[in-house]
């Protein structure tokens, strides 16, 4: 347009050089600024999937099976699913390997029939469950990620972010503080941003 513009004297050459450097100006800083968009919005993602009602912060238990049955009575009234139903799918599934991944996290999963979006449960143990994590501590916080059946993407996507979020040693002593979801939620939104790789 700025072309046909100048061929037709509506603007001057100076500002059809202006505009065009312009558009090169634009164009190469939108892959950054895209980027980095998506970056902060999938950084969020799993935030997006805690409810008030699936924060635990004093998650009674001192085995797996009662820490995850203590977070599925949480979780089903809001995903629309029997507890019972719940804890023994995410079991099973923890049965097949250990959820622990260390540094305190533990993060048990599972994919369910008839659930039309992720549901994200947070549980805080004051004792720590053991959740057979790879360097051996127990688990302090414990994070149930509930999928859609068929949506393999988004229970990877959900599980790679919580890993990345809870490494930083700030955020899980501000989490281990939060006594209610509000305070949950601002320290993961003031968390910092960990990049993949």
């Amino acid at each position: 347009m700025a072309l046909v513009a100048l061929q037709y004297e509506i603007i001057s050459e100076q500002l059809f050089v202006a505009l065009v450097v312009m558009a090169l100006a634009t164009s190469a800083m939108s892959g950054p600024m895209l980027k980095r968009l998506v970056g902060r919005r999938m950084r969020r993602l799993f935030l997006a999937h805690l409810d008030p009602r699936t924060f635990v912060p004093s998650l009674l238990g001192t085995d797996r099976a009662e820490a995850i049955r203590g977070l599925a009575q949480a979780t089903a009234p809001v995903a629309g699913l029997d507890p019972a139903v719940l804890a023994d799918a995410v079991l099973a599934r923890e049965a097949i390997m250990s959820t622990g991944v260390g540094q305190g996290i533990a993060i048990p999963h599972a994919r369910m029939a008839g659930l039309s979006s992720p549901i994200v449960a947070l549980g805080l143990s004051s004792v720590g469950v053991d959740f057979g994590a790879p360097d051996g501590e127990l688990a302090r916080f414990i994070v149930l990620v509930v999928t859609p059946e068929h949506d393999d993407l988004i229970q990877l996507e959900l599980l790679a972010e919580i890993a990345r979020t809870f490494q930083d040693s700030e955020l899980r002593a501000a989490v281990a503080r939060a006594k209610s979801f509000d305070d949950l939620a601002d320290a993961l939104r003031r968390a910092p941003v960990l990049r993949e790789g």
